[in-house]
């Protein structure tokens, strides 16, 4: 919900910064898959394994878009 909130707020940059942001927290994990496997992870399973791990601040934190309060 707070996703779509700062969508219409702030505007696509939001989706591309948290899109970002999920890649550079998973990185460790990502370069150590295979390419297939890799590619079904990333279709299946990041959105849920980075919002188990980390809050909606600590993703969209630095974004230079997004103002959290």
């Amino acid at each position: 919900m707070r996703i779509l909130d700062l969508f219409l707020l702030e505007g696509a940059q939001v989706i591309v910064d948290l899109c970002i942001a999920m890649l550079q927290k998973q990185y460790p994990i990502l370069v150590l898959m295979e390419e297939l496997e890799l590619m079904d992870y990333l279709k299946r399973d990041i959105i849920i394994d980075v919002f188990q791990k980390w809050d909606f601040k600590d993703l969209l934190g630095e974004s230079p878009i997004v103002k959290l309060s």
